[in-house]
């Protein structure tokens, strides 16, 4: 019984649409067919015994947070201060992931114009196709949500292919090093692109406590896959307007954590335009930062965007949990897919008198 109340709250809520709209054509009927079975190896991880110590003079990973009223060009700054699109070769496939998990405005959703503007930053690097793409939640039809919200629209006029992944096609996979996770089913897309950018939006959520960089990859996996996620999870019952308890954000961190594992995001723009410091995902107390966090590591992009969110008040779990012991941040670290403390990371502001503080906070 408690596993199908749990999907029903997670997947829907009162009011959620299917995908009967007339704005885009119905998705057609069925799934399309399964690739067989990949290995995905894991991401390497020294051992204790070889880690190689932090030192002033070894190379830290940037991460850059800027406020501005422009999104347009508080990405473009943020983008250039974290680096830039490193590794990003002219003439590739690049996939841009916003989190489109509902039709709701943002923030419960990415801000349209900073889809927009990573868009326009692609184009200095002369892709040869610059796709967006997400699955929102099995309530919606992607594409209805993309438009209702402005990110297809926005995308669409910056020049790039806008997809809802519901009739692409889907790979299992077998992400090596998960102890929570068998197989995924991921689309084919997300293995092919040459480049990945995740561009999540801040914002705290029922279930898992906050949604940023690792939150957002759970798009990225088949919705069999987020019924089996939802449905598994402890006895809790969950509202929109409740911290939720350590054991349910413990449950849920160390799956999202894993759901990265396929293939983790080559840089990602956190959108802090807009954030929600309670509730979520389904809208909450908003606050306006201002702000785009940037990072070529998921992990450090997190790490800076729950210090943020800890600076303006969020709920218990994410203010009352140190940075590190975020399930999602911790079991991601475990994992090797980033950085494992903040003394791996370099952090650049502009425009952010707290910095300092964020600082601190990300200690």
């Amino acid at each position: 019984m408690w596993a199908t109340s749990l999907a029903a709250i997670a997947c829907a809520r009162p009011g959620a649409s299917n995908g009967t709209g007339s704005t885009v054509p119905p998705t057609p009927g069925g799934s399309p067919e399964t690739s067989p079975t990949q290995a995905v190896p894991p991401s390497p991880t020294p051992s204790p015994a070889t880690q190689p110590a932090i030192t002033a003079a070894q190379p830290k990973v940037p991460v850059s947070m800027v406020r501005g009223p422009d999104p347009s060009s508080t990405v473009a700054r943020a983008v250039d201060m974290a680096g830039g699109l490193h590794g990003l070769k002219p003439g590739g496939i690049v996939l841009i992931k916003p989190n489109v998990n509902s039709d709701d405005p943002y923030p419960s959703t990415t801000n349209p114009a900073v889809v927009r503007a990573v868009v326009e930053v692609v184009k200095r690097y002369n892709p040869g196709r610059i796709v967006v793409a997400d699955r929102s939640n099995a309530s919606y039809n992607t594409l209805r949500a993309m438009q209702r919200t402005g990110i297809y629209e926005q995308a669409s006029a910056a020049g790039a292919e806008v997809v809802g992944l519901e009739n692409e096609e889907w790979v299992n996979v077998k992400p090596q090093g998960a102890s929570h996770w068998r197989m995924l089913k991921v689309p084919r897309l997300l293995l092919d692109a040459d480049y990945v950018i995740s561009v999540p939006v801040a914002h705290t959520h029922f279930l898992a406590g906050y949604s940023m960089a690792l939150k957002n990859w759970v798009g990225m996996i088949h919705p069999s896959d987020r019924n089996l996620l939802h449905n598994e999870q402890p006895g809790y019952d969950p509202s929109n307007d409740s911290s939720p308890p350590d054991d349910v954000v413990h449950y849920y961190g160390q799956r999202i954590a894993e759901a990265n594992l396929p293939r983790r995001a080559s840089f990602v723009v956190i959108d802090a335009t807009k954030a929600l410091i309670s509730g979520g995902p389904f809208g909450g107390e908003e606050v306006q930062p201002g702000t785009v966090i940037a990072s070529r590591d998921v992990i450090a992009a997190d790490a800076a965007g729950l210090a943020l969110l800890t600076y303006l008040g969020a709920w218990d779990a994410v203010s009352k949990i140190p940075v590190w012991q975020q399930p999602q941040i911790a079991h991601a670290a475990e994992l090797g897919l980033g950085v494992k403390s903040y003394r791996e990371i370099a952090l650049s502001g502009e425009g952010v008198d707290e910095l300092e503080t964020i600082r601190a906070l990300m200690a």
